[in-house]
């Protein structure tokens, strides 16, 4: 799977596509080699965010890894005075009298971000916008020509961005969707 999105985030990376790669908090990505050979050849930026700070259930730590360097500016502090209610872990002793942890009964929940995330995510890349397009316009990615050398219409960022569904602008790749 890290090979999988490694992979994913190279492409982007050379087309200069935005991209963000999730993890929790406690993840080991960051020493996967292919990761590491990903951060060898391209400068990639983590932020910390707590999505406790945008509505969620719980704290829930979590990490974000973009090649842009203001996916930093999520960050958000923890709400003080705040009490999480949210059953995330759920401690027992087996028969073995060994003290075990699993899942609790609100960890399925977790995986949603609240619409406060989604919304706090969509005006970043608002602001940010324009310097996607001037870094794209800047350098045409690896085959944005055409056989004859000609920018290809459909698909070229240098045309005004990629078409989506009809548009033209930007398309933003969250990896942790993909697979």
């Amino acid at each position: 799977m890290v090979c999988r999105c490694c992979l994913c985030a190279l492409i982007c990376c050379l087309l200069k596509v935005p991209w963000v790669l999730e993890q929790p908090g406690s993840s080991l990505l960051e020493w996967h080699p292919y990761f590491q050979l990903l951060c060898k050849r391209f400068k990639i930026f983590r932020a910390f965010v707590w999505v406790g700070s945008y509505g969620g259930g719980s704290p829930k730590p979590t990490l974000l890894y973009s090649n842009y360097p203001w996916i930093q500016q999520m960050y958000l502090p923890l709400p003080k005075h705040v009490e999480w209610d949210a059953e995330m872990s759920r401690k027992y002793i087996d028969g073995s009298g060994i003290q075990r942890v699993c899942g609790g009964a609100d960890l399925k929940h977790s995986q949603y971000y609240p619409k406060l995330f989604g919304h706090g995510f969509a005006q970043l890349y608002a602001k940010h916008e324009h310097e996607v397009r001037k870094e794209v316009r800047q350098q045409a990615p690896f085959g944005c020509k055409g056989t004859r050398g000609y920018p290809l219409q459909n698909n070229c960022p240098l045309n005004g961005g990629f078409k989506i569904n009809g548009g033209s602008k930007p398309f933003f790749l969250t990896l942790g969707f993909l697979f």
